[in-house]
């Protein structure tokens, strides 16, 4: 499934994005590493929930795994969208409310990212279907409520 940038596109925002983030079931991981691998993919680093790869032709780019344990996958999997990416194929994507959720455990993790993300959680918060309650849970999560109510009332 998509997330990341690439996801954020889908949503509508304009920003560029470098590589591809995906979020895979961690169940997954050694089938994917062997097809990565076959296709021409290396790795550039790898712990339990990330994986970063870098495809030897450079105009096809990095791509980064997001691992996600079989509950997180089931709760995430289960309510994304299906959009029409390029040349119309389907395209699974995070729900507004997972992205926000992701985004602000980034930010918990390494604040400064609040620089980068801050502009797609409003976006996100912004749009008419996105769960209020549900993102304002996100925050209250990881103990930044504040945060939500700076990026829900600031244009």
């Amino acid at each position: 499934m998509v997330v990341g940038g690439v996801a954020m596109a889908a949503y509508g925002s304009t920003r560029t994005t470098h590589d591809t983030d995906l979020l895979v079931d961690d169940q997954r991981r050694r089938e994917l590493f062997g097809a990565v691998g076959e296709r021409g993919f290396r790795v550039l680093f790898d712990c339990d929930g990330f994986t970063n790869l870098r495809h030897a032709d450079p105009e096809i780019g990095d791509v980064d795994f997001l691992w996600a344990d079989a509950a997180t996958s089931t709760a995430v999997f289960g309510a994304a969208l299906e959009v029409r990416g390029p040349d119309g194929l389907p395209l699974l994507v995070a729900s507004a409310e997972h992205l926000i959720a992701m985004k602000v455990r980034a930010i918990k993790n390494k604040p400064i990212r609040v620089l980068r993300d801050a502009e797609d959680i409003r976006l996100l918060l912004s749009l008419p279907k996105t769960d209020q309650n549900a993102a304002r849970e996100a925050f209250v999560r990881v103990g930044m409520p504040e945060l939500y109510t700076r990026l829900k009332t600031t244009p």
